[in-house]
């Protein structure tokens, strides 16, 4: 055989090898676009120290050069934008740190459990677990924040940071119940926040936002307060670059709207109910459970009621819902509290949130009277916070305005009266707590008694 027919053989074969290898490497048909972070090469770069410094993997320079065309030893110039394949850049983990929680929330990363306390770091793989009445909020890095409401069940996917240019990913997995973001604004393109379930995925740069997946009926709700919400299908286990941002997604949610989906399809836009109002919302909380009602709403199927320390509602420590615009909670410490309501529209979204401030301050009086002859004897009991101060009323009926006994008694917890007159009459006890700067008085209920003529 010739030289020169060597050579071309040679030649041939390196080039069929060359062109197997491409192939091997290029994505197969339909496949996604692999995720890119563009990257300036600043003065003194050289591609031997981006790889060093940046990069992951032995294969890591050659895909760059290949992506950007750069031909060997070519030299790279300060100013032009390198892509870089989200794949072979190296990273650091970061993590959140709870900030708040309350009632039973059990934390799992693999087969250990982790106890629920305030300023403890949370990984990626650690499974968030709420019960009935367990709320937990937690803090990343950039002061966002995700808050998990009671029953629900949230994985952390991925806490990460590229060491190239200092953006973070962020993932965290809804695989039941609910979950709330508030995301501070990112400015840097290569960062991203999302929040998936087993049937969407949800993208965002910066909003506040809540995501329910109900797993028995395989339906998930994007609802979003602020900013907007790149909502789409997908796997929560599916690959980076198939997952929807903000410029490439099914359904691009705004400011007051939501969306729901099911397997295979997601729903159009809808707007989200707005927020009712509380009756009476200045009132303070005197009774021994807590007490609202709601302005009802035609258009609501129902209405979500949550209770927390902080206006923001991170801190949550305990939240109801029902379909009638009355609720009862189990009552909380003196102190002053927060109180979110919602509606929820007939396929359960939950509307534009109202948040009132109100005092919880135990102050319930009760009272019974008992006739021994002529005299009239009246008793009654509290349950309070502090020591109460009472006050004594007696009325007739047909004279409201004119009190028969209208006395304030200190901490005495009873009264007798006598030579009363035939008629009917009604009384109540006026029970006085110190709170903060002011006084909250609380009646018992009103009572009516019948004097007769003696026989």
């Amino acid at each position: 055989m010739s030289r020169s027919r060597a050579v071309r053989r040679t030649a041939a074969a390196m080039l069929l090898l060359g062109t197997a290898s491409a192939l091997a490497a290029a994505p197969p048909p339909g496949a996604p676009a692999e995720a890119e972070v563009r990257y300036t090469i600043q003065p003194g770069d050289t591609l031997y120290q981006l790889g060093r410094a940046y990069l992951a993997g032995p294969r890591a320079l050659v895909r760059v050069r290949r992506v950007n065309r750069i031909p060997a030893n070519s030299l790279i110039v300060a100013g032009k934008d390198l892509r870089l394949p989200r794949s072979v850049l190296r990273d650091e983990p970061i993590t959140a740190r709870i900030d708040s929680f309350s009632g039973g929330v059990t934390l799992r990363n693999g087969a250990a459990v982790v106890p629920a306390k305030a300023g403890v770091d949370l990984g990626e793989g650690t499974v968030i677990e709420t019960g009935p009445r367990g709320f937990v909020s937690l803090r990343l890095t950039d002061d966002s924040t995700i808050t998990v409401p009671s029953q629900s069940v949230v994985r952390i996917v991925r806490l990460r940071r590229l060491l190239i240019n200092q953006a973070v990913e962020r993932e965290f997995a809804t695989q039941s119940g609910r979950v709330r973001a508030r995301v501070t604004p990112m400015g840097d393109p290569a960062s991203s926040f999302r929040v998936t379930t087993p049937i969407t995925v949800s993208a965002v740069r910066g909003t506040d936002f809540r995501v329910n997946y109900d797993a028995a009926a395989a339906r998930a709700l994007t609802e979003v307060e602020d900013g907007q919400v790149a909502f789409a299908l997908g796997q929560n286990d599916a690959p980076a670059a198939a997952r929807p941002d903000l410029a490439r997604a099914e359904t691009m949610l705004a400011p007051g709207f939501g969306a729901l989906a099911t397997p295979g399809k997601v729903g159009t836009a809808t707007a989200l109910l707005a927020s009712p109002r509380l009756v009476d919302p200045d009132r303070a909380q005197t009774e021994p459970d807590l007490a609202f009602s709601v302005v009802p709403d035609d258009q609501a199927a129902g209405y979500r009621l949550q209770i927390g320390r902080d206006a923001g509602l991170l801190d949550l420590i305990d939240e109801t819902s029902g379909s009638t615009p009355r609720f009862s909670l189990p009552g909380v410490p003196t102190g002053t509290y927060f109180v979110r309501i919602a509606a929820l529209d007939a396929q359960g979204a939950e509307g534009r949130g109202r948040t009132y401030a109100f005092d919880r301050v135990l102050n319930a009086v009760a009272g019974s009277a008992t006739a021994e002859g002529r005299r009239y004897r009246f008793k009654w009991t509290s349950a309070a916070d502090g020591t109460p101060q009472f006050r004594f009323r007696l009325v007739r009926k047909d004279r409201p305005d004119l009190p028969i006994v209208d006395e304030a008694l200190g901490t005495a917890r009873e009264i007798s009266v006598t030579a009363l007159r035939p008629g009917e009459y009604s009384w109540r006890v006026l029970s006085l707590v110190p709170f903060r700067d002011r006084i909250v008085a609380t009646w018992s209920a009103e009572q009516g008694f019948e004097v007769t003529a003696p026989r």
